[in-house]
């Protein structure tokens, strides 16, 4: 691809990737629960479950479900079911954060594993990724040349935007763990990432494909 294409595809992704998900969401409370140096292990999560995605999307799977509606269809009321538990969990929460990998372990007592796997799912539970790779990934691509290393630049200018993102949004969280001390403003911020989850979550069941 010509460097104008790159540029034009790393400015999208800049723009698409600033845009507050549930993937930033998650980051953000991380980072105000455990800190700046344990939400690595979430980004990490993160941003393998868009890597999984999007290399499954350009391996062919937009192209079954395309072929197979009803698979879509099941992967969205999932992912839409799965944002949802997520907020009314953060929601009911009192004066703690999100905890998705373990139910049965305070905050205080989750690992890097654990803190990983919750990330993981959240990229996960999104399908809207693999049509956005559908969708956005080949009007980016040379047809007259070789595909694979294209679709390799691609993914790998995606992952290192997506990690700016990521970086920024902890940091951010880091800030507001100072604010959000007192119980009730915690409980208040809770409250607030549970709505926004619920609200993803019902965004992605009325999205249509």
């Amino acid at each position: 691809m010509t460097l104008h294409t790159w540029w034009l595809f790393a400015l999208t992704v800049f723009a698409i990737s600033a845009t507050p998900g549930p993937n930033m969401l998650h980051i953000l409370t991380r980072s105000v629960d455990f800190g700046l140096a344990r939400t690595f292990a979430a980004m990490a999560g993160c941003l393998s479950g868009l890597m999984i995605l999007l290399t499954a999307s350009v391996a062919g799977l937009s192209t079954l479900l395309v072929a197979v509606p009803g698979l879509f269809t099941a992967l969205r009321y999932a992912g839409a079911a799965y944002l949802v538990y997520l907020g009314i969990k953060a929601w009911l929460t009192r004066a703690g954060m999100l905890d998705v990998a373990e139910n049965n372990l305070p905050p205080a007592r989750l690992g890097a594993g654990a803190l990983y796997r919750g990330g993981l799912a959240i990229s996960l539970s999104n399908p809207k990724a693999i049509l956005f790779a559908a969708a956005l990934l080949p009007q980016f691509i040379d047809p007259a040349q070789p595909t694979g290393p294209q679709f390799a630049v691609l993914l790998a200018t995606f992952a290192v935007i997506e990690s700016f993102w990521y970086m920024t949004y902890a940091l951010g969280g880091r800030s507001m763990g100072q604010v959000l001390e007192r119980p009730s403003v915690k409980n208040l911020f809770n409250k607030l990432t549970g709505g926004l989850f619920v609200a993803f979550g019902i965004a992605l069941l009325t999205a249509r494909s």
